[in-house]
């Protein structure tokens, strides 16, 4: 018992720290408050998703399709969602998504550290130097700084297994290890954050460079790169049921043929931030409303980010007397220096790499700081351990009780100063129906909310009112989401025609820009054109909710509730104009340009109620349209029966967005769906009574489906054939560990 308890001891203690860490979530039942600025991932993002998620896994569905934002999105091809992330598929269907979200809080700051630890141990240090930079690493900045962005903790807490069972491979060639690589590089691009998958698969190949440079044996090396390579592809394919779809919404998107240098270093890292590896907050405190965004030389704090502790930092730089002892020194100070100089960006002379792929898809190039955290750790623990061994020959007793003592004042450094700062607020607080959502759910009809305003909503409070999102004054900035702005909207099942995504297709991104074009705010006055008007019609826009005042007699003020702490009037106005989300026209206009689209849709003759725009000619004559009968009869997150009767035909207009995968059947006979109205879908349906059928059927999922699942079921083959032909089970995970 003594035995299995020194050995399972320090993972033990990580999965303590990690709860400890995390406890404040659980008693009271509580959601973390943090936030970005003029929107929180959190709050915005990362919960609604988990949300729709949760529902979506608990109804035996997969969320292929969200239709309460952004007039309807891809959301499980953006993959943001994580939907085959094994903790979130098993969480997130069996758990409240409360629960489930803090519990993968805990997760991943223990699978972070139980990497970094048994990496440690791969390597022949000690436990307490392995256990001391496991702490270092998953309790860092880069960790706590991020909570905000679930998914890319998530998958940086893999990128220590992943490089593991890298180096266990190259060293005895074992396949258990290649397919266990395999199986942590899907799920790292199941857990949703593919630039950090990209950066940990650079990261990989320079180990591999850097292992094979001292193998002699050429017949060996080419072995060991091919069969790595391959678990490469292995990796891929099997999350290929991911990796199809994302790459046909990237094809539709704004980022088709990768981002501006602009857009890249938006948020700059420069050597002044290094300061923040000894003061993190030298340059103020965010939840505290300290900290200034976007400066030209500081960029975003939390993405500038990767304090690991004073002890930890002292030891990484001890590592360098020992360097002609281990070689591994050598690589993390190198890996180090390469991931610093890629953070840098705009002023790094890697910039010329940033015009390139894969690199030119990704914004904010500070995120390889991961990679520094993570060399550092590395570095620290084997600093800790070589000056470990020098004493400890003479002073065994003494030097294991002041290492002892030195890792617990690791983890109460790095608590004191992470711990404060991602506040909790009580659940029933959290997740508080705002009066808003109330008023706008006794509508029982089909319809869209649109919010204007909601950035300045959530910068004024922020700013002069909750002064951060710590725990005192944190619902104070949760208050800002009474103005029902995307994605928080999902939380309250309010349909939005706006919608907060990371890869929005380039469709919905003209739409959003010629609406806003024509909505003007002036010191709370807002004035909306007869274009932008018309846009927020054609989308089944039947309220529009804002703290300002819309003086125009096609809106009428429906309801209006005021937050007296932070002094805000949030307003509600009904749309007398809007169209039914289901219609059906008789005429149509024909564009071949996107210039003419501009103009048509912007052209005060064109009427939405008569007529589409549309992007391919049809043969179809004026039909008159006024006493068809629309029904929908059901409808499903990726499914919609619609019942049309009419006595001339005509075009069937869905409110909806035009995006590939989806299907329409009249009277089960396939028919083409045409892009309608910008983004819209649109069909032509005969004369008489129909029954319309629009179902989300995208080949690229079922595609990747077969890809991934035979390239398990070859996992699968491979892990038995394995077990056969050992005489002992080698696959079994504690002996891969330990």
């Amino acid at each position: 018992m003594r035995k299995i308890f020194f050995l399972i001891g320090p993972v033990f203690l990580l999965l303590l720290f990690s709860f400890l860490f995390h406890f404040k979530l659980f008693f009271p039942p509580s959601l973390y408050s943090s936030a970005d600025f003029g929107r929180g991932d959190l709050t915005h993002f990362n919960y609604p998703m988990k949300v729709f998620l949760s529902e979506s896994l608990k109804k035996f569905e997969l969320p292929l399709w969200n239709p309460k934002i952004a007039s309807g999105f891809p959301t499980y091809a953006e993959g943001l969602i994580g939907t085959f992330y094994l903790p979130n598929l098993i969480l997130f269907f069996s758990l409240p998504t409360w629960l489930a979200f803090n519990l993968n809080y805990v997760l991943s700051f223990f699978l972070a550290g139980v990497g970094v630890y048994f990496y440690g141990r791969f390597l022949k240090l000690e436990k307490i130097p392995s256990l001391s930079g496991a702490i270092a690493f998953s309790f860092s900045m880069f960790f706590v700084g991020r909570i905000i962005h679930f998914n890319i903790i998530q998958v940086v807490s893999l990128f220590p297994l992943l490089i593991l069972f890298c180096e266990r491979f190259l060293k005895d060639s074992k396949s258990s290890d290649l397919l266990f690589f395999s199986f942590v590089l899907s799920q790292q691009i199941f857990a949703g954050y593919i630039q950090l998958t990209v950066y940990s698969l650079l990261a990989i190949f320079l180990l591999v460079g850097f292992r094979l440079f001292f193998i002699k044996n050429w017949f060996l090396k080419l072995r060991l790169l091919i069969f790595f390579l391959l678990a490469c592809a292995l990796g891929l394919s099997l999350s290929a049921i991911q990796i199809l779809p994302s790459l046909e919404l990237t094809k539709a998107s704004t980022r088709i043929g990768g981002l501006s240098l602009e857009q890249i270093f938006a948020f700059p890292y420069g050597p002044k931030d290094l300061v923040t590896f000894v003061r993190p907050y030298a340059f103020g405190d965010p939840s505290v409303a300290t900290f200034q965004p976007y400066s030209p030389y500081r960029g975003i704090f939390w993405e500038n980010a990767g304090y690991i502790g004073i002890i930890p930092l002292f030891f990484a730089f001890a590592s360098l007397f020992f360097i002609a002892r281990k070689k591994e020194v050598v690589f993390f100070w190198v890996l180090l220096i390469i991931s610093l100089l890629l953070a840098f960006g705009k002023s790094s002379p890697f910039y010329v790499f940033y015009q390139l792929p894969p690199l030119s898809y990704f914004r904010v190039p500070s995120k390889f700081l991961f990679l520094v955290t993570f060399s550092l750790a590395m570095l620290a623990s084997i600093g800790f351990g070589s000056i470990l061994m020098k004493f400890k020959k003479k002073w065994k007793g003494t030097v294991t009780f002041f290492s002892i003592i030195l890792v617990a004042l690791i983890f109460i450094d790095l608590y004191l100063i992470g711990s404060p700062y991602n506040g909790p607020v009580p659940l029933k607080t959290w997740l508080a129906q705002p009066e808003t959502a109330k008023f706008l759910k006794e509508d029982k009809n089909s319809f869209r909310i649109y919010s204007i305003g909601q950035i300045e909503n959530w910068f004024n409070i922020y700013n002069k009112y909750s002064h951060g999102w710590r725990s005192n004054t944190a619902p104070l900035l949760l208050s800002a989401r009474t103005i029902l702005d995307p994605n928080t909207n999902i939380i309250w099942n309010i349909n939005q025609a706006d919608g907060y995504v990371a890869i929005p297709t380039r469709r919905f991104v003209y739409l959003e820009s010629l609406l806003n074009e024509g909505i003007k705010d002036e010191d709370g006055k807002i004035s909306i054109s007869s274009s932008s008007a018309k846009l927020l019609n054609i989308q089944n826009i039947k309220y529009v909710v804002t703290t300002g005042q819309i003086n125009d007699k096609k809106f009428d003020l429906k309801f209006e509730t005021e937050n007296r702490e932070t002094k805000t009037t949030y307003r509600i106005y009904q749309n007398k104009n809007n169209l039914p989300r289901v219609r059906l026209v008789g005429k149509k206009n024909v564009v071949r340009t996107v210039r003419q689209l501009a103009e048509e849709i912007q052209n005060e003759k064109f009427n939405p109620e008569e007529s589409v725009i549309l992007e391919k000619a049809i043969s179809l004559d004026s039909k008159d349209t006024k006493n068809a009968n629309i029904s929908l009869m059901e409808e499903t997150n990726q499914k919609l029966i619609i019942e049309v009767d009419s006595r001339d035909g005509g075009i069937l207009v869905l409110g909806d967005s035009f995006y590939p995968g989806w299907k329409a059947y009249v009277d089960g006979k396939e028919t083409e769906i045409l892009a309608a109205n910008i983004n819209q879908r649109a069909i032509v349906v005969p004369e008489g009574k129909h029954q319309v059928r629009f179902i989300f059927d995208p080949l690229t999922f079922k595609i990747g489906w077969i890809i991934s699942l035979s390239t398990f079921m070859i996992l699968v083959i491979i892990s038995l054939f394995t077990f056969l032909k050992s005489r002992t089970p080698s696959v079994s995970l504690l002996r891969v560990f330990l």
